[in-house]
């Protein structure tokens, strides 16, 4: 991380040595220790935050795609796909509506025209 050789290690401890005094550095390097443990933490803590945050960005946009593909049933799809100015499907309306005439003149026929007994 701050790319610290040995050579450099040696200075820091000496240096540590003449300010500090023998007597003091166990209690100095105890709360060094304890320093750099705190610093460790808040930097797991922060990455797994930010992890979290990611993560829930992600899930975010999947939700999104998933209810996005919920909404749009694949007959809607294909319908897009087959007719997409719904010509197709007014045509499919008017022909069913004529059958449906169609049929109904063949019934009024049938109750007007005189049955096979009655002209017998």
């Amino acid at each position: 991380m701050f790319d610290i050789g040995w050579p450099e290690m040696m200075v820091i401890g000496v240096l540590t040595i003449i300010v500090v005094g023998p007597k003091e550095l166990p209690r100095v390097m105890r709360t060094v220790m304890g320093l750099i443990r705190k610093v460790r933490m808040m930097a797991g803590d922060f990455q797994s935050s930010m992890e979290d945050i990611a993560r829930e960005a992600d899930l975010a946009d999947i939700k999104k795609q998933v209810e996005q593909a919920q909404s749009e049933t694949v007959s809607a799809k294909m319908e897009k796909l087959i007719d997409p100015d719904g010509s197709i499907n007014e045509a499919m309306k008017d022909t069913e509506q004529d059958m449906r005439k169609t049929q109904e003149n063949i019934e009024d026929a049938a109750k007007k025209a005189p049955s096979k007994a009655e002209t017998s």
